[in-house]
């Protein structure tokens, strides 16, 4: 496969054209307020366009050797790792999770439910969300499976319906690791790593910083923010390998092209058939075109007018965001990866670079900085409601003495505003997004801040609104009885 660091390697002439990519990703990270990205498109065995973009924060500019933190992209590394294991018949899909880890244990409405690897792949194993911050960031993998994963009370019964968790593929990486005799980190360098020839993949931050790691960002309240945050080795099969775009692009090569690289194999055909095989409906991600999506392993496959049209699956973390796409007619993929991760990232970058890469029109897709300006408008919209609510607070109980009508009014409204929505917004704010608070807290802490600051006040001048309606109301009675 051809190796090249900054730049463009073209297919032919009138096949890709970079100009349009270039300016279609420039573009692209401005609107999302990027520092640092990088992205490759590879065609069969070959490397047709790589390219960094900005800075890494390391002194040096983005390359495509650059290592970023590729998220949620990990779990179709670790789905690899658990095919290449059933191949050496070591491991069946078919076979119940306790077979490799006899001491796991899950229950579904208090009853012992029986989960198998092959539900844990597909990602409807009924096991619920899993996130970064409900295990300690020093845990080992074995460690987070057995103190937070076992004795798990299921949300669905295995193999019904599709629920995606973290959880799934931390207890895959522990089967790795058992089955295999090897650490997940030894597994994936020796199997994966080496031979597919990615020279600057790591499972390890430490390494990944000795390597120039690119630095990661929060947004807060639409601008990326800095953010060196802990990395969660016992998550690593789930979220947290770091890549680079020329590593990424050896390992979508092979998932292409029946498992191979060059002349090695790294998986038989009909394992990557497997691999590949649409199981479970999901639901259409916001921002998509596609008519319907099926969970595979560790993938997602978009279905159009009836067709496979992509494979994918984008990996967020708080700090970093990646995005790997296939089209599988074209033989042609892309990996994009950046340094700004949360909720709203930009997600359409490597779908509309790749769409142009085969000299199609990208799909049209939301303006990632309008977004971020609108939300910015509602954020300072309901703080200037809430503050001059609060001004007004002095002028309340003269209000609400004026007449009758006021003084309902006001009480009714007092009641939706300063009590029940503040109770709602805490206790089902991060539902509404179809988030909870831990995963809110992570990907979106400045949303997180500002619900719990919003709800604080609102109740605290609903206190306030409820003494003086009960004081006017305390005196009325009084006036009424006295009459």
């Amino acid at each position: 496969m051809s190796l090249i660091l900054v730049g463009v390697l073209p297919l032919n002439c009138s096949a890709i054209s970079s100009d349009k990519i270039d300016n279609y990703v420039t573009d692209q990270m401005k609107q999302a307020h990027i520092k640092g990205l990088s992205i490759g498109i590879v065609k069969d065995n070959k490397i047709v366009y790589i390219k960094g973009y900005g800075n890494a924060d390391t002194g040096k500019s983005v390359t495509g050797q650059t290592p970023f933190e590729i998220g949620s992209v990990s779990k179709s590394i670790t789905a690899l790792a658990v095919m290449q294991l059933k191949e050496k018949g070591l491991i069946n899909l078919d076979t119940p999770v306790n077979k490799y880890l006899p001491w796991f244990k899950a229950y579904y409405k208090n009853q012992s439910a029986v989960i198998t690897v092959r539900q844990l792949l597909n990602q409807n194993s009924g096991v619920p969300p899993f996130y970064d911050n409900d295990a300690k960031a020093d845990a080992t993998i074995e460690q987070v499976v057995k103190e937070k994963l076992n004795n798990l009370k299921l949300v669905n019964p295995p193999g019904t319906e599709f629920l995606y968790s973290n959880a799934n593929y931390n207890i895959l990486g522990e089967i790795v690791q058992v089955v295999s005799g090897q650490s997940y980190k030894e597994y994936i360098e020796r199997n994966v790593f080496i031979p597919l020839e990615m020279k600057h993949s790591y499972v390890s931050k430490k390494e990944a910083m000795q390597n120039e790691l690119a630095a990661g960002y929060r947004t807060w309240f639409g601008f990326p923010i800095k953010a060196d945050l802990p990395y969660f080795e016992g998550n690593a099969p789930s979220g947290h390998i770091i890549s680079c775009a020329e590593d990424m692009c050896h390992y979508l090569s092979a998932i292409m092209c029946d498992g191979k690289y060059k002349d090695i194999s790294i998986l038989s055909s009909e394992g990557i058939k497997t691999l590949l095989t649409p199981s479970v409906k999901t639901l259409v991600p916001m921002g998509t075109d596609a008519d319907e999506v099926k969970y595979a392993m560790g993938w997602g496959v978009n279905f159009k007018k009836g067709k496979i049209d992509l494979i994918e699956h984008t990996g967020e973390t708080s700090n970093y965001h990646a995005h790997a796409v296939i089209i599988p007619e074209e033989k042609v993929a892309v990996i994009e990866m950046d340094d700004v991760g949360g909720f709203i990232t930009a997600g359409q970058i490597a779908p509309g670079a790749l769409k142009i890469a085969i000299n199609e029109k990208p799909s049209a897709s939301q303006n990632v900085g309008t977004i971020l300006l609108i939300i910015d408008m509602v954020y300072v919209i309901i703080a200037v409601l809430v503050v001059i609510s609060a001004v007004r607070l002095r002028s309340f109980k003269k209000r609400i003495l004026k007449s009758n009508i006021r003084f309902i009014f006001n009480m009714i409204f007092t009641l939706i505003i300063n009590i029940i929505l503040p109770i709602t917004l805490v206790l089902k704010g991060p539902a509404m997004t179809g988030a909870t608070w831990k995963a809110l807290i992570i990907f979106s802490p400045d949303i997180s801040l500002f619900l719990i600051l919003v709800s604080i006040v609102l109740f605290i001048i609903g206190i306030f609104k409820s003494i003086m309606i009960f004081d006017v109301y305390s005196r009325k009675s009084k006036e009424q009885v006295q009459r």
